[in-house]
């Protein structure tokens, strides 16, 4: 009887290794080409951390991540709601007035057709970094472990939104 339990409870085992290999082998074979890259071209941890260097930094400082992701999202809640309300505002003023149209739709235009990357830097020089902090020390595995756990939330987010639209347009439809 232990045998078979033994057995079983391997073969579960197996199930889930290959479960998790399926379900994320794009994500081990990006982590594996870039420490490869990393150990084929010897740099210097300072220019390209390896994956294992961002994940003991993650490791071993959460509360850095924690703080600096919790800023982060701070700051884009209070950009999104500042920008849903201005949205809104413009929206609603420009329906109402022939003016604020002819003001607010050459923006409109001039926004929808330059890339948002290349506006950003622009945007920053003029209303200037409302949260700067500048430290004397920089951390090139804390860069790559904070832009890691950004896409992780952004894919989690975009995912989350996928698929309650998907409920949504299969309730009313």
């Amino acid at each position: 009887m232990a045998a078979g339990t033994h057995e079983r409870a391997e073969t579960t085992r197996r199930n889930v290794v290959t479960r998790f290999l399926l379900l994320n082998w794009g994500i081990l074979l990006i982590l594996g080409a870039w420490e490869g890259w990393v150990v084929a071209n010897d740099f210097n941890p300072i220019v390209m951390p390896s994956p294992q260097g961002v994940a003991v930094d993650m490791v071993s400082n959460p509360g850095v991540y924690i703080e600096n992701t919790s800023v982060t999202l701070f700051v884009a809640l209070v950009g999104l709601a500042g920008g849903l309300a201005v949205g809104t505002g413009l929206a609603i003023l420009t329906w109402f007035s022939p003016l604020m149209s002819g003001i607010v739709s050459p923006t409109a235009v001039l926004f929808s057709s330059v890339p948002v990357v290349s506006m950003i830097p622009i945007i920053a020089r003029i209303l200037g970094y409302l949260i700067a902090v500048t430290k004397q020390e920089f951390l090139t595995e804390r860069a790559f472990g904070t832009s890691v756990i950004a896409t992780a939330v952004s894919v989690a987010v975009f995912l989350a939104t996928s698929i309650l639209e998907r409920r949504i347009r299969a309730r009313f439809t």
